[in-house]
This record gives structure tokens, C-alpha cells and sequence, in this order.
């Protein structure tokens, strides 16, 4: 698949399960981090098709939303 998504998942176990499956399926090409810190950086210099946030840090992850709808960051 040509999409691009970002993963932003604080658990190993799921982390990598949900990029095993996705790539198995050839869904998209993931990109990993276990941090919303590392997840801004990344998406302040990548465009990304799509994002898959865990709110487990709620606080933060609902920031990095909040951002991105202003239109904040690259993606």
C-alpha cells in the first residue's frame, strides 16, 4: 500500500501487533512511536495519510489532535 499512517501506541504488545497485522495485510505503511512527544516531531517534518493515536496519556493525545485540526503541524 502507498498510505502512509503513524502509530502512537505506549504498549509494546500492541504496538506490534497492530503493526504486524498492517503490514501482513499490506494496509499501509506504519510508522511507529510510543510517545505523542516523538508523534509531534514526527509529524512536524512528515505528512502522513492517516494517524492511529492511543488516549491511554489522554491529556497530551488530545493536544496533538486539537493541533492537528488547527491545522498545526505538517500533517
Amino acid at each position: 500500500s502507498n498510505l502512509s499512517v503513524l502509530l502512537v501506541e505506549p504498549q509494546p504488545l500492541i504496538r506490534s501487533l497492530v503493526v504486524s497485522v498492517g503490514r501482513q495485510l499490506d494496509l499501509a505503511c506504519i510508522e511507529e512511536t510510543a510517545s505523542v512527544e516523538v508523534a509531534v516531531q514526527r509529524l512536524e517534518g512528515t505528512r502522513y495519510d492517516g494517524l492511529l493515536l492511543s488516549l491511554e496519556d489522554h491529556g497530551r493525545a488530545v493536544a496533538l489532535l486539537e493541533r492537528l485540526r488547527a491545522g498545526g503541524l505538517a500533517s
